[in-house]
């Protein structure tokens, strides 16, 4: 049996008070939105989360946010709550890869398509944040990764 979907982890993280702005990282964020990836890399504890979180909580976006962790290495689990999160972040992206993911028969790439091809549909951009994403970078999740990137609406 899989383990349970722990619905925490795609809620963005809340504005904390007493939060230091960073307006030349916030600055640079959004510059960096215009990109199709944009990485936010720090040694742990240096904010990354919280940046993310603020900057975000400013923004008229839909956002897609997976908080990764180690149990996220498995492919399936990892895709699973992508989809979920762009599915919540515009609903309807994801419910027929869902389905096709569940049945574990086709190719991720396949299952991506269909993400991919509701994504370029859309009115307005969605911004997929994978906090942690080191964490769950484990076989069979990169070819994936690599194919919704390279075939990411403009």
């Amino acid at each position: 049996m899989a383990d349970p979907l722990v619905e925490t982890k795609l809620l963005l993280p809340r504005p904390r008070r007493g939060v230091v702005p960073r307006p030349r990282l916030a600055d640079l964020l959004q510059r960096g939105a215009e990109a199709s990836l944009t990485l936010v890399s720090a040694p742990p504890g240096f904010g990354k989360t919280t940046l993310l979180g603020a900057w975000l909580s400013t923004e008229e976006r839909a956002t897609a946010w997976v908080s990764c962790d180690e149990r996220d290495r498995q492919a399936t689990t990892f895709w699973t709550y992508v989809i979920l999160a762009l599915d919540r972040a515009a609903p309807g992206t994801g419910a027929g890869a869902l389905t096709l993911l569940e049945t574990g028969q086709a190719p991720i790439e396949t299952v991506l398509a269909g993400v991919v091809n509701e994504l370029s549909v859309l009115p307005r951009e969605v911004t997929l944040v994978l906090d942690d994403y080191h964490l769950a970078d484990g076989p069979g999740i990169q070819a994936g990764m690599d194919f919704l990137v390279d075939h990411l609406p403009p």
